[in-house]
């Protein structure tokens, strides 16, 4: 009998251990949107710096601002 209530409460432990809160979950969310944002500007960079010198190739990284801008 001490056998079955100590494996219940361990079980039960773990299983609350293993919970994660709204906060915590939109906190991660939050986070992996700002990486996101990041990688995409990142990228106009790139591709700024590749087209500097000419700005009709340059016009051909706007798509990236307008996704950052897309994601206000």
């Amino acid at each position: 009998m001490r056998k079955l209530i100590s494996i219940v409460c361990i079980v039960a432990l773990s299983g609350l251990a293993g919970c994660v809160t709204d906060a915590e979950r939109a906190a991660e969310a939050d986070a992996d949107f700002k990486e996101e944002r990041l990688k995409i500007l990142k990228k106009y960079q790139d591709c700024a710096e590749e087209h500097q010198g000419n700005p009709a190739k340059l016009q051909s990284c706007d798509h990236y601002l307008k996704a950052i801008e897309a994601m206000k």
